[in-house]
């Protein structure tokens, strides 16, 4: 196993995308632009990707609607920057969100205001929800302490396709518990890469989520196992259309074995030895980054994202 671990804390910066996706494409040698107030863009393109970063400046002090707003524009901006390209399919994006867990007006989490402004960008951007579960891209969505609101997609030149996970409810389709719009991604995508032989699923952040509750809250091991569970789920969902939960499947090597980059994103400081062994344990064969967040709800400990390997083979005992 390859393990990398992210020495900025969070809130000095939001955390860059996994390096697999930086070296996609030349993105960190592209310029910064500003494009409207308080509002940057740089992107880098291809004839196969196109790699895109949004920031929203010193939106941490605003009230809930005003912060919607802003991840509107932050959003329409993300699609502006695709407009054209030969590379414009949305396959993945990266949201880092300042004070997540903060209440806003009557909201409990600056995570809803959040919530509020992409589910309206995607409405405006699809031309109404209807088309969510053949269009939306995965994502991740995490907080740090910051001030500003970042987000970074990655496009394809040819569409991804959504995979959800039989074991949790589609995001986008949770009940009002999580506020006023829900989340708005898929679980995973499977995407054709240019850079990459095969077909690769896309998937992002994975918590001890079933169904749309919180499992395990406060218990790490717990959460790992959960979290694992999930992550095993949605790869069997892309290979055989099917989940699967019990344990004899969800810890098949072959299963697992498929997932070639994770990264762990984790709440407390204290939890990092612990991941560190764990990740040794279970993803030997992945390249691994541990990252410090803030998460998206109180009581997670750990978020997973990451890329599998797909192709033509299923995993034993998983063909339909």
């Amino acid at each position: 196993m390859n393990l990398r671990q992210d020495s900025r804390q969070p809130g000095r910066s939001a955390p860059a995308p996994p390096r697999w996706v930086l070296d996609l494409t030349d993105s960190e040698s592209a310029t910064w632009r500003q494009a409207g107030s308080g509002l940057w863009a740089r992107t880098s393109s291809d004839d196969h990707h196109t790699f895109t970063s949004v920031i929203c400046r010193d939106v941490l002090g605003l009230e809930a609607e005003d912060f919607a707003r802003r991840t509107v524009e932050a959003y329409r901006l993300l699609g502006a920057q695709l407009e054209g390209r030969r590379a414009e399919n949305l396959v993945r994006v990266w949201n880092f969100i300042p004070g997540i867990l903060s209440a806003v007006g009557d909201l409990p989490h600056r995570y809803m205001s959040f919530n509020v402004g992409r589910y309206s960008a995607y409405d405006e951007w699809f031309r109404g929800h209807g088309g969510f579960d053949r269009e939306l891209a995965t994502a991740s969505g995490v907080g740090h302490r910051g001030a500003d609101l970042v987000i970074h997609g990655l496009a394809s030149s040819s569409p991804g396709v959504p995979v959800e996970n039989p074991r949790q409810i589609p995001a986008y389709r949770y009940s009002l518990r999580y506020g006023p719009l829900p989340p708005c991604f898929a679980r995973a995508t499977r995407a054709e890469l240019a850079s990459m032989r095969r077909p690769w699923l896309l998937v992002g952040g994975t918590a001890s989520v079933r169904g749309e509750d919180t499992m395990h809250a406060g218990d790490l091991d717990a959460q790992c196992r959960e979290t694992t569970k999930n992550l095993a789920s949605v790869a069997s969902a892309a290979l055989t259309r099917e989940g699967v939960d019990d344990a004899a499947t969800w810890e098949s090597r072959e299963l697992m074995e498929r997932y070639r980059h994770l990264r762990i994103y984790y709440v407390l400081e204290q939890h990092e030895q612990r991941l560190v062994s764990w990740a040794k344990e279970h993803f030997a064969h992945a390249d691994v980054e541990l990252v410090r967040a803030d998460l998206c709800r109180d009581g997670l400990l750990i978020e997973i994202e990451g890329v599998a390997e797909l192709g033509p083979a299923f995993p034993k005992g998983l063909r339909n």
